[in-house]
C-alpha cells in the first residue's frame, strides 16, 4: 500500500470520525424518518466539506458524486467521492453506509481508475484496492486487527448463489440476468457500498446495484482486484466472479 492510499485512508477516517456520535445519537432520537433525514444531511455537509478541503490539497480535479459536474474535458488525475452510501439506511440507525473515495485518472478517451476506499465507520471496516495490487480489507475497531487479502467467491451453481440488491425494483430490472437465470436467494441492503464489499469477501455471490459515473470505475477496480468481473450498462451493474459471470452472459 503506497502512500497515496494511505493518505485516502485517513482522509476517509477524518471526514467519518463524527458519524460515530451523529449516528448513536439518532439511535437514541428514533424519531420519524423526515426529521431523522434532515438531520443526516446536516452529516453529510460536513463529510463534503471535510473531503472537499482535505482532497483539493492533494488533486486539482475534486469531484462530489452528488453534484452535476460533467468529466467529459477532463484529463489527469481525479478524486470522486460519495460523502454518505447510503443516507437511508444511516437515518434508520442501520451501520450499512459508507464514505466513499476513488482516484480516476482520465487519459484521452480512456477511464482509468487507479484507488479506491470505502470505509464503514461504524462497522470499523475499510476496504480498499490500488490497481494491480489486490483488494484488501483493513479493521480498525476490531479484537481481529489487521489487514486481509480479499477474494470473490468460487461459487459456479446459480442456485446455490446468494446475490445481493440495492433495492427492490431490481427484481424487475433486465440487468437482473443471473436471478432469472436461476438464483433465488437474494438480500436487499440499499447500499452499493456494502453490496461490493460482501462480493469481494467472498459472502455474497453476485451484486446488482445502480451507481454513478465515474465512480462506477472505482468500484469495478475493487471487484477486478479481487478476482471477479463486473459488467456496466447505464447505471447498472452486475459484479461476480468469473464462473457465474460466464453463466450469466451467455443467458
Amino acid at each position: 500500500m503506497d502512500g497515496d492510499t494511505e493518505l485516502l485512508i485517513e482522509l476517509t477516517r477524518r471526514a467519518a470520525k463524527f458519524l460515530h456520535r451523529d449516528y448513536f445519537e439518532l439511535e437514541n432520537l428514533q424519531q420519524s424518518g423526515n426529521t431523522n433525514l434532515e438531520f443526516c444531511q446536516r452529516s453529510i455537509s460536513k463529510v463534503n466539506e471535510a473531503l472537499s478541503t482535505g482532497l483539493s490539497k492533494y488533486y486539482k480535479n475534486v469531484i462530489n458524486l452528488n453534484s452535476e459536474v460533467t468529466t467529459d474535458k477532463l484529463q489527469g488525475k481525479a478524486a470522486v467521492f460519495d460523502p454518505i452510501d447510503s443516507i437511508s439506511n444511516m437515518a434508520r440507525s442501520l451501520p450499512f453506509f459508507a464514505v466513499v473515495l476513488s482516484v480516476i485518472n482520465f487519459q484521452g478517451n480512456k477511464i482509468i481508475p487507479e484507488k479506491i476506499v470505502i470505509n464503514f465507520p461504524i462497522l470499523g471496516e475499510v476496504y480498499y484496492a490500488e490497481k494491480g495490487q489486490g483488494a484488501w480489507l483493513e479493521r480498525y475497531s476490531s479484537n481481529i486487527a489487521g489487514n486481509k487479502r480479499l477474494r470473490v467467491s468460487k461459487c459456479n451453481n446459480l442456485d446455490d448463489s446468494l446475490i445481493m440488491m440495492s433495492n427492490k425494483k431490481m427484481l424487475d430490472e433486465p440487468v437482473t440476468k443471473l436471478e432469472k437465470a436461476g438464483g433465488t436467494n437474494v438480500r436487499i441492503f440499499g447500499s452499493y457500498a456494502y453490496i461490493i464489499a460482501m462480493l469481494a469477501s467472498g459472502k455474497a455471490d453476485c451484486g446488482i446495484f445502480e451507481l454513478k459515473k465515474p465512480m462506477q470505475d472505482g468500484i469495478s477496480l475493487l471487484v477486478q482486484e479481487a478476482g471477479g468481473r463486473s459488467s456496466v450498462k447505464d447505471d447498472f451493474i452486475v459484479a461476480t466472479n468469473f464462473h457465474l459471470y460466464e453463466k450469466i452472459s451467455h443467458n
